[in-house]
C-alpha cells in the first residue's frame, strides 16, 4: 500500500507541477486551462468525501485500485489532443485520483493491519512517499531534453497502471504468533 500512495503521490505532485505549463504548450487558454485544473481540484474534494462515505461498503483495495486507475488516465487525458472533452476527461480524472487515494490506501492499511498496526504503517508510507518528490525533477528534465511533456505523461500513466495490477492481486498479510504477539508477515 506505500507503493501505490507513492504511486499516486509521484502523478499528483508531478501533474500539478507540469500540466499548466503543458497545456499552454498545446494553445489551451491561460484561462481554459485554469478552470480545468481548478475543476480537478473540485472533484478531489467531492471524491475524497465520497470515498470516505463508501469506504464503509466498499472495499478498500478496490477504492485503491480507482484512486491509482484515475491518477494514470489522468496522465494519459494528456496526451490526447487538448480539446474540452480531454480536458474535461482529465480533471475528472485527476480529480478522482487524488481524492480517493489517500482514503482508500488509508482503509487498506488498516483493514489489512488493524488500527494499531496500521498507524505505524501509514507513517511509514508518508516518510516513504515522499520520494514521490523526484517527479517534477525528472519531468522537468525530460521536457528539457525532449521538448515536451508527453513521456513523463507516459511513463507515469504506465506506473499508475502497473501498481494498480500489483494492488488487484496482493494478497492480504496472514498474521502470525511470534511469542504471545501477533505479527504480520
Amino acid at each position: 500500500m506505500v507503493l501505490a500512495y507513492t504511486a499516486c503521490l509521484l502523478i499528483n505532485t508531478t501533474v500539478h507541477s507540469f500540466a499548466y505549463q503543458h497545456m499552454l504548450e498545446h494553445a489551451v487558454a491561460p484561462g481554459v486551462a485554469t478552470g480545468f485544473i481548478s475543476a480537478a481540484a473540485f472533484v478531489a474534494a467531492v471524491a475524497a468525501g465520497l470515498a470516505g462515505i463508501a469506504g464503509q461498503k466498499v472495499d478498500a483495495r478496490a477504492l485503491t485500485v480507482v484512486a491509482l486507475v484515475g491518477s494514470a488516465f489522468s496522465s494519459l487525458a494528456l496526451i490526447l489532443p487538448l480539446g474540452s472533452a480531454a480536458l474535461g476527461f482529465f480533471a475528472l480524472t485527476f480529480g478522482i485520483g487524488i481524492g480517493v487515494s489517500t482514503v482508500g490506501t488509508a482503509l487498506l492499511l488498516r483493514g489489512w493491519f488493524g488500527g494499531r498496526g496500521a498507524l505505524e504503517l501509514y507513517s511509514v508510507m508518508t516518510v516513504v512517499s515522499t520520494s514521490a518528490a523526484i517527479g517534477p525533477s525528472i519531468g522537468g528534465h525530460l521536457h528539457d531534453t525532449m521538448g515536451s511533456f508527453v513521456p513523463n505523461f507516459a511513463g507515469q500513466a504506465m506506473i499508475g497502471l502497473a501498481v494498480a495490477l500489483v494492488v488487484a492481486f496482493a494478497r492480504r498479510p496472514v498474521p502470525r504468533g511470534v511469542g504471545n504477539e501477533p505479527v504480520m508477515a
